[in-house]
């Protein structure tokens, strides 16, 4: 476990943290150590971004960012990000304005960072609390290593795929809705030497796929 670092409070009069290693520029919140740290608020137009060497936990306390231009979570640099879906909380994450999911081109090979939660690094989600992201630039989901689902209530919406781990995805439980314009979940990983596609597993909880393909 790590090192419990303090709470971060979202606000678009002005948000707030209890602790160091937070730097707040306007909107944007940039955790630049490593630690665990609870959210709660709301910021409309701003990000919550990490960049750090080490681990780093996000204890969602029912937040809501929404980015037009951009991730309403962007992972730079960090180990491994696990987010936690606090019990009876809902956590609504978007990039983008809404727009009608409709079949997309499938551009997977390109690294787009337009999702609602983006990483260069492992991504895991555990929790009995609910997260909704709505990925209106891409994807809802999207890492360039592996995603893990352990646990939670997920309503993902993407105008591309739903959940993208270049690597490996892994859901071992909880709920998963997703509307998407390609993909529900999607792995392939092209720069592999021996040209060895991405690994989708699911070993448990509840998935279900609605895609709308032209």
């Amino acid at each position: 476990e790590g090192k419990r670092c303090g709470e971060i409070l979202l606000s678009d009069e002005g948000s707030t943290a209890s602790c160091p290693g937070i730097t707040i520029t306007e909107k944007t919140i940039e955790i630049t150590a490593p630690g665990i740290y609870q959210v709660s608020g709301s910021l409309d137009g701003g990000q919550l971004m990490i960049r750090c060497k080490g681990n780093v936990g996000l204890v969602l306390n029912g937040i809501s960012v929404l980015n037009p231009h951009g991730p309403a979570i962007s992972v730079e640099d960090a180990s491994h990000v696990q987010l936690w879906l606090t019990e009876g909380t809902e956590n609504h994450l978007v990039s983008g304005t809404p727009v009608e999911i409709t079949g997309q081109p499938d551009d997977s090979g390109e690294e787009i960072s337009g999702a609602a939660i983006y990483l260069r690094d492992t991504l895991s989600i555990a929790g009995t609390g609910t997260l909704i992201a709505e990925g209106y630039l891409h994807n809802a989901i999207s890492s360039t290593d592996h995603v893990v689902i352990l646990d939670g209530n997920l309503r993902l919406t993407a105008v591309n795929h739903g959940i993208r781990g270049k690597d490996s995805v892994t859901v071992t439980g909880g709920k998963i809705t997703i509307l998407s314009g390609n993909d529900g979940i999607h792995s392939v990983n092209n720069d592999q030497e021996d040209a060895i596609t991405g690994a989708i597993r699911v070993t448990g909880g509840e998935t279900a796929v609605k895609w709308c393909l032209n």
